[in-house]
């Protein structure tokens, strides 16, 4: 008789864990970090960063254009859910002075719960930015945007290295509509 009554608590529990999960990632599966590195440039995919993952922030960097619209922090750039998302800007490795490594352009939550990340395909030569070695400091990333979902959101450069992250966040902002 106990059996019979422990089963179904813990399956409402389960049930219950899975909802949860489902709401804490807006609809959407998360992918493990390692699945987003490994992605190929052209979609922004639901991710959270890794248990223990070292999170620092830094200034070295700066996304300029959205879809062809300069963003600023006083400013919000619209975009429409499911339409293709271009952002380019610069991320240097304070560090060394040289372009950083391992970069993804993320669209964060206001929570920061959930991340929407999309690897640049594209890095490009800055001679504009004269305290750095310009090689390869500038980058293009775009991605499809239909995973994520309807609001207002940041948009911050993260980059990394083995298990830690340097997330740069010049204040950009964008509402993503249907």
């Amino acid at each position: 008789m106990r059996g019979s009554i422990w089963y179904p608590r813990v399956s409402r529990l389960v049930c219950l864990l899975g909802c949860a999960s489902a709401l804490a990632s807006c609809g959407e599966s998360p992918q493990s970090w390692n699945e987003v590195a490994a992605s190929a440039p052209g979609k922004f995919l639901v991710t959270q960063l890794p248990p223990g993952a070292k999170l620092t922030h830094v200034q070295d960097c700066n996304i300029e254009m959205i879809n062809g619209s300069p963003i600023t922090a006083d400013k919000v750039v619209t975009l429409k859910r499911g339409s293709q998302v271009s952002a380019s800007g610069w991320a240097a490795d304070g560090a060394t002075n040289k372009a950083a490594e391992n970069i993804y352009v993320v669209i964060v939550h206001p929570e920061g719960a959930v991340l929407y990340a999309a690897k640049p395909g594209n890095r490009l030569n800055r001679q504009d930015i004269p305290s750095y070695n310009a090689a390869g400091l500038g980058f293009e990333a775009r991605g499809d945007s239909s995973v994520i979902r309807p609001g207002s959101y940041h948009v911050v450069v993260l980059s990394q290295h083995q298990r830690a992250f340097k997330m740069c966040d010049r204040g950009g902002k964008v509402q993503v509509g249907e």
